[in-house]
């Protein structure tokens, strides 16, 4: 383990002032995740000062908090660039977007593009836009994009219900080492699959995470439920039936089911 990593570091970015080639550090972790003891601790220890900004942020606006830290050996004045930073004009968002977005692709014709021909010699060779289909849609539809998810939702209580199974069993006693890898994977696709099916604040900061990642007490209870192998084997398939009940058949569905039925036979084997 780093001891001298800035404990809950998130979305850091490095950056440097072209007047003096002072590096300074941009932190921009989910709101009230950081231990602001524990990063006061740090940065007393290591000769920093970390500050908190009132700007929104440049990494996911008003859901994460920026904090701006330097060496304090080096003499450079923080307090003047946090004064700039606060000064920073609020990001836009998506509620207040107002620029004009297209899905369509049109492709950009010069106005010396005359004739027919021009049109055509204007257009990308080889250039595929993602595009949904009956049964899945892009991640997003940006030219090149491969990555698909299901068209569907599973709902919040859902994936709620389903990271509970996916912890309950990788941190089961009788879940054998090939099972974690396995849910592993499914949990980090279906994290991502939950972050494109919400609306804006719907799950923010440590809510988001504690569907997939941070154990709470209902899934110590989910866990210690488990007193078998049996008993993963019967919650995995439920958790299949789950997952099929959501989403029609497809090739981003059948990975993930095809992970699970990894792990019930890995289960079996060891049983």
């Amino acid at each position: 383990m780093d001891t001298d990593k800035l404990p809950n570091i998130d979305h850091s970015t490095d950056w440097v002032d072209p007047d003096n080639g002072q590096f300074v550090l941009i932190d921009e972790p989910y709101g009230n995740v950081p231990d602001d003891a524990e990063r006061t601790d740090w940065a007393t220890r290591n000769g920093w000062q970390l500050e908190k900004a009132s700007w929104p942020g440049m990494y996911r606006p008003y859901d994460c908090d920026l904090y701006v830290g330097i060496d304090t050996r080096s003499g450079y004045d923080l307090d003047a660039l946090m004064v700039k930073i606060n000064a920073t004009p609020e990001p836009a968002v998506s509620e207040n977007w107002t620029g004009e977005s297209s899905s369509s692709w049109e492709t950009f014709l010069s106005p010396m593009a005359k004739t027919k021909q021009d049109e055509r010699r204007a257009r990308c060779k080889g250039m595929i836009y993602p595009s949904p289909s009956k049964a899945t849609v892009p991640y997003n539809y940006n030219p090149g994009c491969s990555r698909r998810r299901p068209v569907g939702e599973l709902g919040i209580d859902g994936h709620v219900q389903a990271g509970r199974v996916i912890k309950a069993v990788m941190s089961s006693q009788f879940a054998p080492g090939g099972v974690y890898s396995r849910l592993n994977s499914l949990r980090s696709d279906l994290e991502d699959w939950l972050s494109l099916e919400i609306g804006r604040g719907q799950l923010e900061g440590p809510e988001f995470f504690e569907v997939y990642y941070t154990r709470t007490d209902e899934d110590q209870a989910r866990q210690r439920a488990l007193t078998s192998a049996n008993d993963l084997v019967a919650t995995l398939r439920d958790l299949t039936r789950m997952l099929k009940s959501a989403y029609p058949d497809c090739a981003p569905l059948r990975q993930q089911l095809r992970r699970i039925e990894m792990s019930v036979s890995i289960i079996e084997k060891v049983r």
